[in-house]
């Protein structure tokens, strides 16, 4: 099985993955990254730039908190998420501090965050975690511009991103239940049983806003059924790969790369999942189905990360493959790839359209509409459900 550095600076031994190693890393992540006994109010502003100020002294004692530049990320709908620099503190040294949204714990296991975050970190595909507090952490701030939309299409960019993902696909990252199953309805069943309390409370008052649980919960069936069916790969999973989660950046040689942030829904999951919900981000927030990348372009990225992916797995299980094996695995898998994605993708819809009723009940994001944002999803798995399951 594989194994994991231990957390200790000091001591960069490695521990074996057991049940009694994963206790051990849970102890190493508590005593290397206690957590502050603070919370963030994002009431006032002011408070706010205290509420970091004091977040930063804490985790970095010789920055001079007088000269703090502090920049907020607005492109999220859940966090509150802050970039802070000094004027003596190198640009690779600057910090993010991410406070959470009010009640995303009913979505997200944070416990589990934490770990993806410090596995990926050791395998540098991700940032560094620094801290955390009540209601939120402090984590190294990756260089990169954040891609639109339309970068998801661009020909190079989407290629960057292919790769980048079956470099994902091939980690192994702790998790603290020690299942490594896909979580998908797991996670799903979960959020259906939430949906229905909330909305069960809020019948009696506005019965005409009520979604149809009972289409919900027939639906969940449906997609359950159909897609355990297809035997899609399990590994671990972004789950959440909107272009605000891709950095595009390129070195002093010009050389461009691509990375991945904000795994708070990663875990192990079907790899069609992962990459379908990535083709359905392609549509945005308007949700355009009309934007959904054409068969010719799925083709095209679902062969430079069928290549990657195999390419990477013979360097790290020493399987000697040639050129003209791993070229031979990719022509075999892609038609199946290629029907299992897009299958996944139509859960893609339900999968946000529920988690948007929650948020709905939870969120303070006043900005957002998400029972609206719902619908759209809900109508596009419709939609996409009568192109990718026909008789």
């Amino acid at each position: 099985m594989s194994r994991l550095e231990e957390l200790s600076r000091a001591d960069r031994g490695q521990l074996t993955a057991s049940h009694e190693s994963m206790l051990a890393m849970d102890k190493q992540i508590a005593i290397r990254f206690p957590i502050m006994d603070f919370s963030i109010a994002l009431d006032d502003e002011a408070e706010i730039i205290v509420g970091v100020k004091k977040v930063l002294k804490n985790f970095f004692p010789s920055w001079d908190t007088e000269s703090f530049t502090m920049r907020q990320f607005t492109d999220g709908i859940t966090n509150k998420l802050f970039k802070v620099a000094t004027e003596n503190v190198a640009e690779k040294q600057s910090a993010l501090v991410r406070v959470y949204g009010h009640n995303t714990e009913v979505l997200i296991d944070r416990e589990q965050e934490i770990m993806t975050i410090v596995c990926l970190s050791q395998e540098g595909l991700g940032s560094e975690l620094f801290g955390r507090f009540n209601n939120g952490i402090c984590y190294g701030f990756i260089r990169g511009k954040a891609f639109t939309p339309e970068d998801m299409q661009c020909p190079i960019k989407s290629k960057l991103v292919a790769r980048k993902l079956a470099a994902l696909h091939n980690t192994t990252v702790w998790i603290r239940t020690r299942d490594r199953s896909a979580n998908l309805f797991k996670t799903l069943g979960k959020w259906v049983n939430e949906l229905r309390l909330i909305e069960a409370a809020k019948a009696a008052d506005d019965p005409a806003r009520v979604p149809n649980m009972e289409q919900y919960e027939q639906e969940l069936v449906f997609l359950e059924t159909s897609l355990t069916a297809l035997n899609s790969k399990v590994v671990f999973c972004h789950n959440d790969l909107l272009c605000g989660n891709i950095l595009y950046d390129h070195d002093e040689n010009g050389v461009c790369s691509v990375n991945f942030i904000d795994f708070e829904y990663g875990n192990y999951n079907y790899r069609s999942f992962d990459i379908g919900n990535h083709f359905c981000e392609m549509i945005g927030y308007d949700v355009d189905l009309s934007l959904f990348p054409t068969i010719e372009f799925e083709t095209v990225w679902l062969r430079e990360y069928l290549h990657e992916f195999h390419t990477l797995r013979n360097k790290k299980e020493k399987l000697n493959l040639s050129d003209d094996d791993i070229q031979a695995l990719v022509d075999a898998e892609l038609p199946t790839l290629l029907d299992e994605v897009n299958k996944f993708a139509v859960s893609s819809h339900y999968f946000w359209s529920v988690w948007s009723l929650i948020q709905a009940a939870n969120s303070d994001n006043s900005t957002f509409d998400y029972r609206a944002y719902s619908i759209k999803r809900l109508n596009a798995y419709f939609l996409s459900k009568q192109t990718f399951f026909q008789a």
